[in-house]
C-alpha cells in the first residue's frame, strides 16, 4: 500500500503575486509531498490545494491579494458554446487542407486563448533524508505506542528545566506545565461519550428538524418528492427496431491507424460517399475533393495526440522543454535563463503522486501525472499537463508553440481534455469532473475557464461546489466572498481535536501518534491544529507528516 508523507513548511509563503504583481501579495501555506497518493490529493484539491512540482500550496484566501478559487467543469452536462465550435472547425479545416493562417487571429483572438501564468513555486527540497523512513508500520497501522525513549534526549533544556521547577513548587502557578512536561506523568485513557446527555447530531440533520418544526406550525408536512419520471435513454431508442424491419443496418469498424487489407476494400466506397456528401450538403466543388485530402482528413490525420508518464530520461523530454522555454518566452514575456530543462523539470515532470492502475482490472492509463502531447506531422506542438485522479482529470499547465498561435491551441487543448475526461469517465463512472486550476474573477486571463459549462466555484469557507453563475455578482463585490449562500451549511471534513490527536507524526525518523508527540512538544499543539484544519479530517488520517 501506497503512503503519503509531507512535510509542513511552517513559515507562510510570501511571494510577488503573479496576477496583479504585487511584490508580496500572494500568500500561502504550503508542504513539500515527497510521495502523495491519488485519493490524498484528490482530497486536497476538494479543499483549495495546487501543486507545483512536488511543492503542494493552499492560499490564505482572506489575505493574500487576488483570492484563488478552484474551478471545476461538469462534464457530463458540458455543452459547446458557438466560439469553442468554431475553435475546433478551424483546427479541422487547417488538418483538411494544411494551410496555417497566422495573420488570421485577432487581438481579440489572442486575448481570450491566452492561458492564465499559473504561479511557478519552486521550492528547495527540505533537509529529510525520506529514503530512511520506513513506511511499513504507517501500512500495518503500527506507529510507536511510546517516543519518550527517542525524545527525551531532543528536548529542549529550557522545557526540561520548566518541568523541574513546576515539581518543586506544585503550589505554584507553574504547576499546570508540571503535569504536561513531567517526563514520567502517564495519562488515563478516557471513558468515552457522557450517556446521560442526547447524541451530537451533524448539522444537515439539525437543519432538516429545525425546517421541519417551521412548516408544523404552519400545518405544512415535509412529504416525499415524486420520482422523476426520465424518458427513454439513448440506448433504449437505437434497439427499438423489429427484428423482421425491412432495411438491415450493419455497423463495422475499420481500423486505421494501421491500414491493412480491411481498409483496401472499402477505401475507394468510402471516398465515393464522401464526395457526394461533401457537394450535396456542402457544395463543394469536385476539383477540391481528391483521394489524398479524404485521406489526409479523415484518414491519416496529421494530429497524433500521445499520453505519456514523462521523466528526464525520456526521448521527448528535451523536445517538451524546448517547447515549454519557447511558449514562456513568447507568450509570458519570461527569460530563457528563467525556463531552464531543471526548472521545467521541477515544476512539471516532478509530480509526488504515486502511478497507480485502473480498478478492477480496468483498461487506461492508470492514475498519476502524465503529459499529453500534440503532434503535427512529427513535430510537437502542443503539450497538456494533466493529473488522473479517482473523481477527476486536473489540469496541471498547457504550453504550445506560439508560431501556431492561429489556431487558438490553448481553447483546443482544453476542449480536448474535457473530451479526454468524458472518454475516461465512460470507463469510470466516478471520475466525472475536469479541473481547471484556480480562478481569479479579476484575472481578464482567467475568463476562459468560466466558459467551460457548466462551471462550479469551490466554496472556501464550506468546501462545497457553486455554480459560477450564482459566484459571480459575490466577487464583483468583493474579491473574498463566502460563495455558499446557505447559512447554516458547514465544512463536514472539518476535524475534531480527536482527529488532530490521530494524525501520524514522523520524528526521528521514528513513528507515532500526535496524541503521544505532544505531551513532550505540547507548544506545537497551535501548528498541528493548523495543519489538520487545512488538509481536512480525510487526510489526517493518511497523509505522515515528518518533523525536524
Amino acid at each position: 500500500m501506497d503512503v503519503s508523507v509531507a512535510y509542513w513548511y511552517p513559515d507562510t509563503e510570501k511571494h510577488k503575486c503573479g496576477y496583479c504583481k504585487n511584490e508580496f501579495g500572494s500568500i500561502s501555506n504550503g508542504m513539500w509531498t515527497d510521495t502523495l497518493t491519488v485519493e490524498d490529493y484528490q482530497n486536497l484539491i476538494d479543499r483549495g490545494w495546487r501543486r507545483s512540482g512536488k511543492y503542494c500550496y493552499k492560499p490564505i484566501m482572506q489575505e493574500t491579494c487576488c483570492p484563488q478559487y478552484t474551478i471545476k467543469c461538469d462534464i457530463l452536462n458540458f455543452s459547446l458554446s458557438k466560439s469553442q465550435k468554431k475553435v475546433i472547425k478551424k483546427f479541422n479545416k487547417f488538418l483538411e487542407d494544411g494551410v496555417l493562417n497566422k495573420n488570421e487571429a485577432t487581438a481579440e483572438t489572442h486575448r481570450n486563448d491566452e492561458q492564465d501564468n499559473p504561479e511557478v513555486i519552486i521550492k528547495d527540497r527540505p533537509n529529510v533524508n525520506f529514503s530512511r523512513i520506513d513506511t511499513s508500520q504507517v501500512e500495518m497501522n503500527k506507529p510507536q505506542v511510546d517516543i519518550k525513549g527517542f525524545i527525551k534526549d531532543q528536548i529542549c533544556d529550557k522545557t526540561i528545566r520548566i518541568a523541574q521547577e513546576s515539581t518543586c513548587d506544585p503550589s505554584s502557578s507553574n504547576s499546570t506545565l508540571q503535569r504536561k512536561y513531567d517526563l514520567k506523568n502517564t495519562y488515563r485513557e478516557g471513558v468515552g461519550a457522557d450517556t446521560s446527555k442526547p447524541p451530537c447530531k451533524k448539522a444537515k440533520l439539525l437543519r432538516f428538524e429545525r425546517k421541519k418544526e417551521k412548516l408544523g406550525k404552519c400545518g405544512l408536512s415535509l412529504g416525499k418528492k415524486d420520482p422523476v419520471q426520465f424518458g427513454k435513454s439513448i440506448e433504449q431508442l437505437m434497439e427499438e427496431v423489429s427484428n423482421d424491419s425491412s432495411c438491415k443496418l450493419r455497423l463495422e469498424f475499420i481500423p486505421t491507424s494501421e491500414p491493412g487489407d480491411e481498409w483496401d476494400q472499402v477505401k475507394e466506397v468510402e471516398f465515393e460517399l464522401y464526395k457526394k456528401y461533401q457537394m450535396i450538403v456542402h457544395n463543394d466543388p469536385p476539383t477540391k475533393l481528391s483521394m489524398k485530402s479524404f485521406h489526409r482528413f479523415l484518414v491519416n490525420s496529421p494530429l497524433k495526440i500521445t499520453l505519456t508518464r514523462m521523466s528526464r530520461d525520456h526521448e521527448y523530454f528535451a523536445d517538451s522543454a524546448k517547447l515549454y522555454e519557447k511558449y514562456q518566452t513568447a507568450i509570458h514575456n519570461e527569460s530563457a535563463e528563467d525556463n531552464s530543462p531543471d526548472q521545467f523539470h521541477s515544476f512539471l515532470v516532478q509530480t509526488p503522486l504515486e502511478p497507480v492502475d485502473f480498478p478492477d482490472g480496468i483498461d487506461g492509463p492508470g492514475f498519476g501525472s502524465f503529459h499529453q502531447q500534440y503532434w503535427l506531422d512529427d513535430k510537437l506542438v502542443a503539450v497538456g499537463v494533466i493529473d488522473i485522479l479517482p473523481r477527476c482529470v486536473s489540469s496541471v499547465y498547457f504550453f504550445y508553440d506560439p508560431d501556431y498561435r492561429s489556431l487558438t491551441l490553448g481553447t483546443y487543448g482544453c476542449l480536448r481534455e474535457v473530451q479526454f475526461t468524458r472518454s475516461l469517465h465512460r470507463k469510470i463512472p466516478e471520475l466525472s469532473s475536469y479541473y481547471m486550476g484556480f480562478y481569479i474573477h479579476s484575472c481578464q486571463k482567467m475568463r476562459y475557464k468560466g466558459k467551460l459549462a457548466p462551471s462550479l466555484l469551490l466554496c472556501p469557507e464550506t468546501y462545497h461546489w457553486i455554480p459560477i453563475e450564482k459566484c459571480l455578482p459575490k466577487l464583483e463585490a468583493s474579491k473574498y466572498s463566502r460563495l455558499e449562500e446557505d447559512i447554516d451549511a458547514v465544512d463536514e471534513n472539518f476535524p475534531a481535536t480527536k482527529d488532530i490527536d490521530e494524525m501520524k507524526i514522523i520524528y526521528n525518523y521514528q513513528l507515532t501518534y500526535f496524541k503521544q508527540y505532544k505531551r513532550y512538544r505540547i507548544e506545537e499543539q497551535s501548528l498541528f491544529t493548523e495543519i489538520g484544519t487545512l488538509i481536512g479530517k480525510k487526510c489526517i488520517k493518511t497523509i505522515v507528516f515528518c518533523v525536524q
